[in-house]
């Protein structure tokens, strides 16, 4: 409830996108490991055309359904905070609802890692399962915190 808070803050304005894209980043360098070491072997071996396609399409696909959540959180935060909406803070709100999905697939990532188990379908499903209804909660406590501002033109009540 404190991040969601200290996203709202003008300390913190905007910076929330830039907190997650980051996130994001060391996401897909921890769990995308193995494909970016068969990228660098590829470079290495001078198949230069092969290596730069392989990255594009592991960074999209690390990256969209991450993205879908941040861009369906912002836009209901926005409709269904109604009179109270504030666009910026709004992503700000998603942004800080994100950290737990990503958090739950690097803890698995590096759990299966470590145990050096070759996670099967179901397994992939249940982290994935966790870490939006983690999520979806976090989503629903920023949704309360939005509907909470004060209306425009007013202060701080």
């Amino acid at each position: 409830m404190q991040a969601l808070v200290a996203a709202e803050s003008e300390v913190r304005a905007g910076k929330s996108p830039t907190d997650a894209a980051l996130l994001m980043l060391i996401s897909f360098a921890v769990i995308q490991t193995a494909q970016l070491a068969t990228t660098g072997w590829l470079l290495i071996d001078g198949e230069f055309m092969v290596a730069l396609q392989t990255v594009p399409a592991y960074l999209a696909r690390a990256v969209s359904q991450p993205l879908v959540f941040l861009l369906v959180g912002a836009v209901s935060l926005t409709v269904l905070a109604g009179r109270r909406r504030s666009i910026g803070k709004d992503i700000d709100l998603a942004c800080v609802a994100f950290v737990p999905l990503v958090v739950v697939q690097l803890v698995a990532a590096l759990a299966f890692r470590t145990l050096s188990i070759a996670p099967e379908r179901w397994m992939t499903d249940v982290v994935g399962i966790v870490g939006y209804v983690w999520a979806a909660s976090v989503l629903l406590l920023a949704l309360r915190q939005a509907r909470r501002r004060p209306l425009a033109g007013q202060g701080e009540s």
